[in-house]
């Protein structure tokens, strides 16, 4: 191979941006930033969840925290009238000015992970990741039946007997373990050095909450119910 072939060979590897499968540059240097949202998903969907999750989130903080658009409105409206009322040029400047203003900050931010199935979602003010997520709001003297589902990626510091032990300690007295039929699931995933505790219901009636087997189910349900006997 000739130097000139290298040489352009070498030069195209550089200027061909790679991206991982999280969705990430292969020269992103973002890690794990809290406070933030951590989701996982199927293996290799990772990118199309990063997209998937930036209309959710960006649509339910807009109701929650609406951008205040009533002032930038007032101010089109007065920038239209000046429009009318001064030169070409004056309206080209307006123009020039207006769009270098800067963008507005994103308020999600996808975080590399380097772990398959799993995506870190960073959140920035006023978004408060624990507004997302579902509290159950029953009354504390009711006694529940409770299992602990404990996941771990890239972690071998703690042995599960340890952390699961760990959680069951800080169960309130008078809950009492079912590991076949419980009403309340804890949900446990530790990944690296973080750990993430969920409390939910339905875990297996609801196929550990994979969406993808919820719909089979739900399809196959229609289909035999369709059928004539």
């Amino acid at each position: 191979m000739s130097e000139a072939k290298r040489k352009s060979t070498s030069t195209d590897k550089r200027k061909k941006k790679k991206y991982r499968s999280d969705g990430t540059t292969g020269n992103s240097k973002k890690i794990v930033d809290g406070p933030g949202i951590w989701v996982s998903c199927v293996k290799g969907k990772e990118k199309q969840t990063v997209g998937e999750l930036y209309d959710l989130f960006d649509s339910i903080a807009s109701e929650i925290w609406p951008v205040e658009s009533a002032k930038e409105e007032g101010s089109d409206s007065d920038s239209s009238r000046e429009e009318n009322d001064t030169s070409i040029e004056a309206q080209i400047t307006n123009e020039i000015s207006r769009m270098k203003k800067p963008r507005k900050e994103q308020r999600f931010s996808n975080c590399l992970t380097n772990t398959p199935c799993v995506v870190f979602i960073s959140c920035k003010p006023p978004v408060d990741p624990t507004v997302f997520a579902k509290y159950f709001g029953e009354e504390s003297d009711v006694k529940y039946t409770y299992k602990i589902e404990l996941r771990t990626r890239n972690h071998t510091t703690l042995t599960r007997q340890e952390i699961i032990q760990a959680i069951a300690s800080c169960v309130p007295e008078g809950h009492i373990v079912d590991l076949t039929n419980p009403k309340l699931f804890i949900l446990v995933e530790v990944f690296k050095s973080v750990c993430g505790v969920s409390l939910t219901k339905d875990y297996y009636s609801l196929h550990k909450y994979n969406v993808m087997e919820i719909a089979t189910t739900k399809g196959q349900t229609e289909l035999d119910s369709g059928r004539v006997h």
